[in-house]
């Protein structure tokens, strides 16, 4: 995922424990992966919420956040 443009965050929200938003955020372009660094440890028994406020580009060029089509179980295309 390639950000364009700040503002941008990413917070995760869960039914149990107050919402908790990264502090850093670091990008690995060769493997297309970000590593995500929060202020506290997480519990892991529970269920997180990752919300992600961006500005960027959704596009058709298949990769980052693109447009793309599938057909369902009853073939519809979605």
């Amino acid at each position: 995922m390639r950000i364009i443009s700040t503002p941008y965050s990413l917070t995760l929200a869960s039914f149990v424990f107050p919402s908790v938003t990264a502090t850093s955020v670091s990008y690995n372009v060769e493997e297309e992966t970000i590593t995500l660094e929060f202020p506290q440890v997480l519990h892991v028994s529970s269920s997180w919420i990752l919300d992600v406020t961006y500005i960027g580009l959704v596009n058709d060029k298949l990769n980052g956040f693109y447009r793309s089509v599938y057909t369902d179980a009853n073939n519809n295309v979605q």
